[in-house]
């Protein structure tokens, strides 16, 4: 009997217990669910920070491109310009986002109905003449491509998508055939878009309807821009700030065969966007920038027929969708002027305030130069409106306020003063006739020009914020280049 029972004993003891196993069992559990909410951490962390990495890329990517851009501007920064000298122009255009409107006022979280505090300046515009110094610019022309060092390009915002519009200066494009016959100009197109068929800087002539290649002396007559002179009736300035908050045209919706078609203008009634004013005091018009940057048109009770995220003229979907695009997320495109008298103040915890940031007003002042926005409001040469002669300040010279209220910088054209037409002057060309048309004594002083540049001053220096978001991880990254147009000038 006792061997029977050392015998039960030993087999007993060499087993489990159920307890035992479920224990086991449990434990292992755990541990995979450790291993797995450890290894999805990882994953998620590895895949914030590759998102995180790929924004920083195009981020610098894009950064990279505009410096390039600007190292190659061929115009001097002092206005106004002669067409003969063929320097092309710089223009910038401050949007009423910024100077006329805080951005918190336009954009808000949709989620918590807040204003948004991460969106910046983006409605600002940048358009120049540049000389490519390192190879070529290359663009379309019919079935093949062409390549030329200088180009006419701008830099703007639509929705929350920056876009780089790259037209080629090709003159030498007008002896080119679109048929192999002896044509020689761009007047064959039929309905395709000449931004369709070509990349090249071209202009419209209203009395023949054909497109007509610009060189770099065409480009500093403001008409003969990209954008500026929409129809045929559109006046002198030639504004490319008649679009308003919705930026410039697309490559998408030039590339429509019914662009300039004035059917489809007449639909579009030149874009009657609102005014400053309303955006500043009707809930309405604000927006989300990071979901859905133009819901404002529908919910601001406009009848403009715009995708709410791209910002698209539906009417004016064309076949090159998304080439000009350069960077996405983008919630701030600030492009500010360097102002020699701006007030630097001291803040009430003894930092730096400068013009347009929260809390600058009543400080004690410290000292003087910064980066501003166009018309910030101070009593400086950039501070102030633009000049009324040039139809580009506050007010028309009529006295009419202006309905997109914007400041401009532009290097202008001389060629309003030898035209033989009047644009804002009593009689055409009065300040280069050789009279004291004024009778203040003087012959053709600036009083008796038919125009004048909205800022006569040179333009010292640009500083330029690029914000963008990661959607996913929700981060925020922004890059600043800053740009002298005088070799050794040290601005911070």
């Amino acid at each position: 009997m006792t061997r029977r029972l050392t015998c039960q004993r030993r087999k007993r003891s060499g087993g489990y217990t159920m307890v035992e196993l479920l224990t086991a069992t449990t434990l292992a559990i755990i541990m995979m669910l450790g291993v797995v909410t450890i290894l999805g951490a990882v994953g998620r962390t590895m895949n914030d920070t590759r998102a995180a990495l790929e924004m920083a890329d195009r981020l610098r990517a894009t950064r990279n491109i505009l410096q390039k851009d600007l190292e190659g501007i061929t115009v001097t920064m002092l206005p106004p310009r002669r067409p003969e000298f063929h320097e092309g122009y710089f223009e910038l255009i401050e949007g009423p986002i910024g100077p006329l409107v805080q951005p918190q006022q336009f954009a808000i979280n949709s989620e918590t109905g807040q204003p948004d505090t991460t969106v910046i300046d983006f409605d600002d515009i940048l358009m120049f003449t540049t000389r490519r110094l390192e190879g070529p610019f290359v663009g379309r022309f019919g079935t093949t491509s062409i390549e030329s060092p200088v180009a006419e390009i701008a830099w703007f915002v639509r929705g929350n998508v920056l876009y780089r519009r790259v037209l080629l200066v090709a003159p030498w494009t007008a002896a080119l055939s679109l048929d192999n016959d002896t044509t020689p100009d761009l007047n064959q197109l039929g309905p395709q878009s000449v931004y369709d068929f070509c990349d090249v800087s071209v202009r419209r002539d209203w009395s023949s309807g054909a497109w007509r290649p610009n060189t770099l002396g065409d480009l500093t007559n403001r008409e003969n821009r990209f954008a500026h002179q929409v129809v045929a009736a559109h006046p002198f300035p030639y504004e490319a700030s008649v679009w308003g908050l919705l930026g410039l045209p697309t490559l998408e919706e030039t590339s429509h065969s019914a662009w300039m078609n004035l059917a489809g203008w007449s639909r579009l009634n030149l874009l009657p966007l609102p005014h400053a004013a309303l955006v500043r005091t009707q809930s309405s018009f604000q927006t989300d920038l990071w979901l859905a940057p133009y819901d404002w048109v529908t919910r601001g009770g406009l009848t403009l027929p715009i995708d709410p995220v791209r910002g698209i003229l539906a009417d004016f979907q064309g076949p090159r969708a998304g080439e000009d695009v350069v960077l996405t997320n983008v919630i701030g495109f600030d492009v500010k002027v360097w102002d020699p008298d701006a007030p630097i103040q001291l803040g009430p915890d003894q930092e730096a305030v400068y013009p347009g940031e929260p809390g600058f007003g009543s400080n004690p002042v410290v000292g003087t130069g910064a980066f501003v926005d166009l018309g910030w409001g101070g009593n400086t040469a950039f501070g102030r409106p633009g000049h009324p002669k040039s139809g580009l300040g506050a007010v028309y010279p009529n006295g009419t306020p202006r309905v997109i209220p914007t400041h401009v910088y532009d290097t202008w054209s001389y060629a309003y003063e030898t035209d033989g037409q009047q644009q804002y002057a009593p009689s055409p060309d009065a300040g280069t006739n050789g009279f004291d048309d004024n009778g203040d004594g003087v012959v053709d002083d600036p009083g008796e020009m038919d125009t004048l540049p909205p800022y006569g001053q040179p333009l010292r220096a640009i500083q330029i914020r690029i914000r963008v978001f990661e959607p996913d991880t929700r981060q925020i990254r922004q890059v600043t280049i800053v740009h002298s147009f005088l070799p050794g000038l040290n601005v911070p």
